[in-house]
């Protein structure tokens, strides 16, 4: 979850409602600006759950605003603060909710102006301009200097995942976005931008032992689908048609592409995804925490009881109610067997 303060978790815990803003180009507009305002991430894909990705979050805002104040490619922040129903006078601090930027505009005739954009991984669909590391290098070192191209941080949680060393081949032929995909699945995972902007290498495999939020209660409807039998295998697939196994076949295998892959990435993988149960459910209109993103634990129905999943994709609506849909997408038999 997004760090917050003693106050937030103060006022969170009693009668309370949300405010949010969003800055644009360094100017603030509120609630009485803004008409409508959403933003959506989906790490691993909205159909079936896909490791190896690099996924860009979108904005889609509408506000009573004239185009001209908004310059071309204009950064889009949107926050969001709790206000204590008791005393309205008590508020939290703003929680970030991503960095975005325009990338189309449409006015109507009574004013209304709507834009689209998507966070700082599209900046990454292209060759890295420069390296200066020595070839073969260490994945964080690649990490790293792709982050520093960017502008981007390196999240805390990717450096405590990317302790392998795997060696990376130099990615002349791909773009910057694709060796950090291709980097993402030898860790199970996929890379996102955090709240803040910084780097989060996000592996489907890593669950809590204990939820961050109950999707059982303040959700409009939710779907669980039946869990996937339990990982026995890790399949590496290779754009030369080698392939890495580790494991059997007799549970649930996972086909990864990737051409960075290895007998040592594959046997790495294995030893931390081996008996992961995927739990797939689609829940709409949820009270969140504003302070979830992906990647937190969360409590789903399961026949008379609950279980643990994990919060993947989140689409979420700026109001005072805050509402999101989320869900651990479901299975389409497209990238395992």
């Amino acid at each position: 979850m997004i760090p917050v303060s003693s106050l937030y978790n103060q006022i969170l815990s009693g009668p309370h409602s949300k405010e949010v803003k969003l800055t644009i180009a360094g100017a603030d507009y509120g609630m009485d600006v803004l008409t409508s305002l959403r933003t959506s991430l989906a790490p691993f894909g909205s159909g079936s759950p896909t490791i190896g990705l690099a996924s860009a979050a979108e904005i889609t805002a509408s506000l009573y605003l004239a185009s001209s104040a908004v310059p071309r490619m204009a950064a889009l922040r949107p926050y969001v603060r709790l206000v204590s129903s008791d005393d309205p006078s008590v508020v939290s601090e703003w929680l970030p909710q991503g960095l975005f930027y325009v990338d189309t505009r449409q006015q109507d005739e009574s004013g209304l102006l709507t834009l689209h954009g998507y966070d700082g991984m599209l900046r990454a669909e292209r060759p890295a301009p420069y390296s200066t590391l020595q070839w073969s290098a260490v994945d964080t070192d690649v990490v790293g200097e792709i982050c520093s191209i960017l502008g981007f941080t390196v999240d805390a949680m990717t450096t405590a995942l990317m302790t392998s060393g795997f060696r990376i081949n130099l990615p002349a032929q791909y773009t910057m976005r694709e060796t950090l995909r291709f980097i993402a699945a030898l860790y199970g995972g996929s890379f996102v931008l955090t709240a803040s902007g910084a780097l989060r290498l996000l592996p489907l495999w890593q669950r809590g032992s204990t939820a961050d939020h109950d999707l059982t209660a303040s959700v409009q409807s939710i779907s669980v689908s039946p869990s996937f039998p339990a990982c026995t295998g890790v399949r590496f697939l290779t754009e030369n048609d080698a392939e890495f196994f580790a494991g059997s076949e007799t549970g649930y295998v996972y086909e990864i592409s990737s051409p960075f892959a290895t007998q040592t990435a594959a046997n790495a993988l294995l030893n931390r995804m081996q008996g992961f149960v995927y739990r797939p459910y689609s829940a709409e209109s949820v009270i969140l925490n504003p302070a979830a993103e992906p990647g937190d634990t969360v409590r789903i129905p399961s026949g008379s009881s609950t279980a643990l999943s994990s919060l993947f994709t989140l689409s979420r609506s700026f109001d005072s109610l805050f509402p999101a849909d989320c869900s651990a997408p479901e299975d389409e038999e497209l990238d395992h067997k």
